[in-house]
C-alpha cells in the first residue's frame, strides 16, 4: 500500500480584494485572508494548523471566515489563543485527501463615526455636532433679542404717553 506524509504548501497572505465576493457586513479582517494547501492526508482526516498573527487582534470577539463555494462561512472550530495572537484551526481533508484554506480571523468592524446632519436653527442650518458648543449661545442670543425688543417696545409705549 502507498502511503505519503502530508505535505504544506503554497501558503500565502491575501487581501480580501482577491475575493470577488464580500465578506459578511459588519466584519473587519485586521490582518486580510491566509491560504494554503495541505495535501496527503486520508479523506475525512483531521488536521490541525497553527497561524501566528504578528500582533494581537484588537479586543472583542473573535471569529474565523472561510471563504468555500463562492460563500463566506464562519468556521466553528477556531479557536484564540489568551494573548489573542495564535489561531488554532482543525480542518477537515475532502475526499481527495486535501485541504485548500483561504480564510482569516475577523472582529467586528468599529462603529461609523456619527455623521453631523444640518438642523435648523434660527432660519440657519448649522451641524448638530456642534449643537453642544453652540446651543448655550443660540438660547443667550435668544434671549438678550427678547429683551432688546421687550425694552423698545417699552420706550416706544412711554414715549406714546
Amino acid at each position: 500500500m502507498f502511503s505519503r506524509e502530508p505535505c504544506f504548501a503554497s501558503p500565502t497572505a491575501s487581501s480580501l480584494s482577491s475575493i470577488s465576493t464580500p465578506p459578511p457586513a459588519g466584519l473587519t479582517f485586521p490582518f486580510g485572508l491566509f491560504s494554503f494547501t495541505i495535501a496527503g492526508l486520508g479523506s475525512g482526516q483531521t488536521v490541525h494548523v497553527t497561524v501566528t498573527l504578528p500582533s494581537p487582534l484588537p479586543a472583542g470577539q473573535f471569529s474565523y471566515f472561510k471563504f468555500q463555494s463562492g460563500a463566506w462561512t464562519q468556521f466553528p472550530s477556531a479557536s484564540l489563543d489568551s494573548t489573542r495572537t495564535i489561531v488554532t484551526l482543525t480542518l477537515t481533508a475532502d475526499s481527495t485527501g486535501t485541504v485548500t484554506d483561504p480564510g482569516g480571523p475577523a472582529v467586528p468592524a468599529p462603529p461609523a463615526p456619527k455623521l453631523a446632519v444640518p438642523v435648523p436653527v434660527g432660519g440657519v442650518m448649522l451641524p448638530s455636532v456642534g449643537l453642544s458648543v453652540l446651543l448655550p449661545w443660540a438660547v443667550l442670543l435668544s434671549l438678550l433679542g427678547f429683551v432688546s425688543v421687550e425694552a423698545f417696545r417699552v420706550k416706544r409705549r412711554a414715549k406714546q404717553r
